[in-house]
């Protein structure tokens, strides 16, 4: 009987995992500069590393909901009227995006998208209420013209997100370990 259930717990764990490494069925949500999770615009924003973008970030935070363009020394800042909640200032901690082209996966886990667009501009998206993918448009939309998607930055990691088919992967397998201890004590 204690064989069975091990076998029976294996199983379990090993189709979880499964499940847990499958891509998610659904559509990836589209960003745009019309959605509540749009936050503004820096104009010219022409970024030299990650520090620069961080500070971008948090220039638009701090600007009133629904102002600009408003200059801030060489850039002009634009601020959408949506809020993000408590918009906590954005931390030098960001990855970009393996490939533009493709939706760019969250995790659950970003509070802010950086979209860098050649050189006329960055938009900033508050994702932190989303899961799963998101595209974002390939050209820059308030431009007519030289205004590719240069580049992806997601800030703001959450340390503590743990996807929920992994979590349940997880325990799967320390079940499966736990009962392999308790065999191995009996014997």
């Amino acid at each position: 009987m204690f064989k069975t259930l091990v076998k029976s717990a294996a199983a379990v764990a090993l189709g979880v995992s499964v499940l847990a490494m499958a891509p998610q069925a659904g559509a990836a949500t589209a960003l745009t500069t019309a959605d509540s999770w749009y936050l503004g615009l820096v104009d010219d924003g022409i970024p030299s590393g990650a520090a620069d973008q961080v500070g971008y970030i948090n220039t638009l935070l701090g600007r009133p909901l629904s102002s600009g363009p408003t200059p801030v020394g060489t850039e002009l800042y634009t601020r959408s009227g949506n809020g993000c909640g408590s918009c906590d200032p954005a931390s030098s901690t960001g990855i970009g995006a393996p490939s533009i082209a493709d939706p760019i996966d969250l995790g659950g886990g970003w509070d802010y998208l950086l979209a860098k667009y050649s050189n006329t501009g960055s938009h900033v998206w508050y994702v932190g209420a989303l899961n799963g993918e998101v595209t974002v448009p390939l050209g820059n939309p308030l431009c007519t013209k030289g205004c590719g998607l240069s580049h992806v930055s997601l800030y703001n990691p959450d340390d503590n997100y743990v996807p929920e088919p992994g979590m349940l992967g997880l325990l799967g397998l320390g079940l499966v370990g736990l009962a392999a201890a308790r065999r191995r004590r009996a014997a």
